[in-house]
């Protein structure tokens, strides 16, 4: 079980600008080398000036997707935060799916995607208007998920080295981080609440960085493994919670199981 070390990690980030954008940033504070996939020029200089790699490519694209993972000479992680709109969701499956088998072939050894609370076991933690207006993101949010998972811990599958982590933040604030972000898992689909992009972030590259098991989680989702520095072990295809812990709003009764904090 081996963790990454971020001084000159290799990393390839995809998204548009919030999350994407502040996950590079925190990256290359950490010493890792960073390639920043957009689908148009228009955040360049902005990529440029943090000193991140600029690439152009579209995750629609099966094409343009491997272009981008054949010009890159070694890749060891994939973040994503692709998502597509209300009107057109397909970019969050679809895209996704598209750098998840890119992501294989690359041999790349972690691939972490970001979705939404809402999706999966996670939907009542959205009130039912709320959930009706984001359900045909979520559906294909969702699908995503599931072709990871299955990429990553099936046996029927075809065999990849590759571990995933999924990662479902709350309502997205654009406020500063606060802090008080957290990772959760077990009774994570019983609570809903926000979360500051930057807080979000945050726990994104620590969750990145950290051990995986190679072992999914177990089904009751209360196991914990903890290292003897205290690093908490995530699981492969595991799905994680995101949420601020001072805006947690509880939709049932049930123990909060934090696996990490963005403080």
């Amino acid at each position: 079980m081996e963790s990454l070390n971020p001084d000159n990690a290799s990393i390839l980030v995809c998204g548009g600008g919030g999350i994407a954008f502040q996950v590079a940033k925190k990256l290359k504070d950490r010493g890792s080398w960073v390639w920043l996939m957009q689908r148009n020029d228009s955040r360049k200089k902005d990529i440029e000036k943090m000193n991140a790699i600029f690439v152009k490519g579209d995750g629609l694209d099966i094409n343009s997707v491997d272009k981008v993972f054949s010009g890159l000479e070694d890749v060891e992680v994939v973040i994503s935060s692709i998502g597509g709109t209300v009107e057109d969701p397909r970019a969050d499956s679809e895209a996704n799916i598209n750098l998840i088998n890119a992501a294989v072939k690359k041999g790349v050894k972690k691939f972490v995607l970001i979705t939404s609370l809402g999706c999966g076991d996670t939907k009542d933690a959205l009130n039912e208007r709320f959930y009706s207006i984001l359900k045909p993101i979520l559906i294909e949010k969702e699908k995503a998920e599931s072709h990871l998972i299955t990429t990553v811990t099936s046996p029927s599958s075809a065999p990849s080295q590759m571990t995933a982590i999924i990662i479902r933040p709350g309502g997205l604030l654009s406020d500063p981080a606060t802090g008080q972000g957290v990772l959760l898992r077990g009774s994570a689909a019983t609570v809903g609440g926000s979360v500051s992009r930057e807080d979000v972030a945050e726990l994104v590259v620590r969750a990145t960085f950290a051990p995986i098991s190679g072992l999914p989680l177990t089904s009751d989702g209360q196991e914990v493994n903890v290292l003897e520095d205290g690093e908490v072990v995530l699981h492969n295809g595991e799905t994680l919670v995101a949420l601020d812990s001072t805006k947690i709003r509880r939709n049932q009764e049930g123990v909060l199981n934090i696996v990490t904090r963005s403080s």
